[in-house]
């Protein structure tokens, strides 16, 4: 048998939070991947929409593919913290410039817009804003082969290796066909596709203090009787940038959260760096539309990060940025997620004592029981009877204790509804 890295809570989580925004912004497509910064575990790869494995063939192409590591795209203005990373690692002082910015930037015959008229900012406000003058200004310094050859450290262009079949190499032309306006197109975040675990795994290597580790979603390898066949360790590939400049890199995401476009994914209980996205999305024969993908990749906690999560909303309907409805996601995982994996925080303080209304743990008959805390055989007795009276289904998931529910204790039964338990050791 094969266990996986991925956490059932966690994934549970990330699945029900991007079905949810999916539904509400009318979404093509999202997923999202959590992944543990120091080890490269995947602990949640979620999609929406998901398939049924019965009917399958009723379902689109796109649909039965795993998002995460087989379909690509243009990353848009996340692509702008590898940028930053190159400056620093290529040409240090780009960081104590300051650029002005007039709301676009003519490069050749080419005008390229920026997100508002920022005026004269240094480079934190560069990202704080996600400023595309401020970026293109900035990378004039660079030589495209030292801009290339930071890419490629990164594994852009290259598959990962995790350990799923189909993964995508995504598009990173080589350095002899980049035009003279490529350098500053791909500087943010255009001219090149990614797939999402290429991007969690880069990000990933920067917030763990630059070491680049192969992601993975195998935890071991076991014989029907127990037997460890095979267990799966992290794969280091090596250093890829200091770790003054990872620190650099993600003291600037920070502001980005703090007081910039990701302001929806902050946390009340722990420190937040992230960079939001919106590409345009690319249409054959048309070229760049009016249609997005809408982005979010973040870190906590800032200090000492452990996971990395990224959330992808492709072609919204209400063409909203990565900022709107990609980083309300990410601000929805953060804490369940960091919390789950036992990473205490700095804002995290024991509160007073609360008084809570008792609720009825037996089944009153109308409305759903508290399972809190109950192993099965107890929670079977309720279910029955609740089935009895209202014709509910009900599925188990885990094992141990009632951790959670679906509905919650206290809400009015429907008939013929579903009960959702979900156990934890």
């Amino acid at each position: 048998s094969v266990t996986l890295t991925i956490d059932r809570f966690i994934q549970e989580t990330a699945h029900r939070e991007i079905e949810k925004a999916v539904a509400l912004h009318n979404a093509r497509q999202g997923s999202v991947i959590v992944m543990e910064v120091k080890t490269g575990r995947i602990l949640a790869m979620a999609k929406s929409p998901g398939f049924d494995l019965n009917r399958y063939h009723s379902y689109p192409p796109f649909a039965l593919r795993n998002f995460g590591f087989i379909d690509s795209f243009e990353p848009g203005s996340t692509l702008k913290i590898i940028s930053l990373a190159a400056m620093l690692q290529h040409r240090p002082s780009v960081a104590g410039n300051r650029y002005r910015c007039r709301g676009y930037i003519d490069i050749a015959d080419v005008r390229i817009n920026c997100t508002g008229e920022h005026g004269t900012i240094d480079m934190k406000d560069v990202i704080r804003h996600s400023c595309n003058v401020g970026i293109i200004e900035a990378m004039r310094g660079i030589k495209k082969k030292e801009f290339h050859a930071t890419l490629g450290g990164f594994r852009f262009g290259r598959k990962t290796d995790v350990e799923l079949p189909g993964e995508s190499e995504g598009i990173m032309r080589p350095l002899k066909k980049w035009s003279g306006l490529s350098k500053y197109s791909i500087a943010i975040g255009q001219e090149i596709s990614v797939t999402s675990v290429q991007l969690a795994a880069a990000v990933s290597a920067i917030a763990n203090g630059g070491v680049y580790i192969t992601p993975s979603i195998i935890e071991s390898i076991e014989e029907h009787d127990g037997t460890v066949v095979r267990r799966f360790a992290p794969l280091v590939k090596g250093r890829v940038l200091s770790r003054e400049i990872s620190k650099t890199v993600i003291g600037m995401m920070r502001g980005a959260v703090e007081r910039g476009t990701g302001r929806n994914a902050w946390s009340p209980h722990y420190c937040v760096a992230g960079k939001t996205g919106t590409s345009q999305k690319f249409v054959r024969a048309r070229g760049y539309s009016d249609r997005v993908l809408s982005s979010f990749i973040g870190v906590a906690p800032c200090d000492d990060p452990a996971v990395c999560i990224l959330v992808v909303i492709d072609d919204p309907a209400d063409k909203l940025s990565g900022g709107r409805i990609a980083a309300p996601v990410f601000g929805k995982l953060i804490d369940r997620v960091l919390v789950r994996q036992g990473v205490g925080g700095p804002r995290l303080k024991p509160g007073k004592p609360v008084t809570m209304p008792a609720v009825k743990a037996a089944f009153d008959g109308k409305t759903m029981p508290d399972f809190t805390g109950k192993r099965l055989p107890e929670s079977l007795g309720l279910l029955i009877e609740m089935k009895r009276a209202f014709r509910t289904g009900y599925v188990i998931r885990g094992t141990g204790r009632v951790h959670a529910q679906r509905p919650a204790p206290g809400v009015p039964l429907a008939e013929g509804g579903e009960v959702i338990l979900f156990f934890i050791e």
